[in-house]
């Protein structure tokens, strides 16, 4: 069963469609050993990462980035653990949200798969949840009502991927998407979330609260250096 989408994700789900598309024509698959990877000039560590992440390495930390992402994928699917946070930190263009989604569309091609070998791991096939916080976080785009709906939907969820933190504004000064942030970090203490920010951990008190602080820095944090992609064509 795949999990119910609200109105409010349906721009998401569109969005994250029409990336699908421009980025590949093939459909996700399990049979790794036969993927043939797109060919790179300078093409990540291992298979898995080549066909499931595809990224140029640039810079030293999209290899970081890419072995970050692969420990989460496998830590996930072999359900080691209760539960992992892990907080990527870098600039725009460096590669964060294209691998969040290609992590995304992994976890959802695997996720029967993960079920019936570990089935005793979640209750049922375990759902899977993804959002741009600018648009979840920010009052004036989505009310509190919206956001109630969307944390349920957090609630039920095993694996929660969130992109973006720190782009959602408070243009009347209330508080709310610190309070919001807080919130998702507190139901997430035992599920699986991936967050992307362009704000540093130094900055992250002085965006949000020191309760923020505090819950993001008690995850995995990959600050990384490497530059917008685009700054090495």
């Amino acid at each position: 069963m795949n999990q119910p989408i609200n109105p409010m994700e349906e721009a998401i789900t569109r969005a994250i469609a029409d990336w699908q598309a421009r980025r590949t024509s093939e459909r996700p698959s399990e049979s790794l050993p036969d993927a043939k990877p797109k060919e790179r000039q300078r093409p990540l560590r291992n298979n898995w990462q080549r066909k499931w992440l595809d990224l140029e390495v640039t810079h030293p930390d999209v290899q970081t980035l890419a072995d970050a992402a692969s420990a989460f994928a496998m830590h996930w699917y072999h359900a080691r653990g209760r539960g992992q946070l892990r907080c990527i930190v870098g600039k725009p263009g460096c590669g964060k949200t294209h691998a969040t989604m290609k992590l995304w569309l992994w976890a959802r091609a695997v996720a029967m798969s993960r079920w019936e070998t570990y089935p005793g791991s979640t209750l049922s096939i375990p759902g899977i949840v993804i959002a741009k916080w600018a648009t979840i976080g920010t009052p004036e785009q989505t009310d509190n009502e919206a956001f109630a709906a969307w944390m349920d939907d957090v609630g039920a969820a095993n694996m929660v991927f969130v992109d973006d933190i720190g782009t959602e504004t408070d243009k009347f000064r209330t508080g709310i998407p610190a309070q919001r942030l807080c919130q998702l970090l507190d139901r997430c203490e035992f599920k699986w979330l991936w967050l992307t920010t362009n704000k540093k951990p130094r900055d992250w008190a002085q965006t949000w609260d020191k309760r923020v602080e505090d819950r993001l820095l008690g995850g995995e944090v990959l600050d990384m250096d490497a530059p917008s992609w685009r700054s090495e064509r």
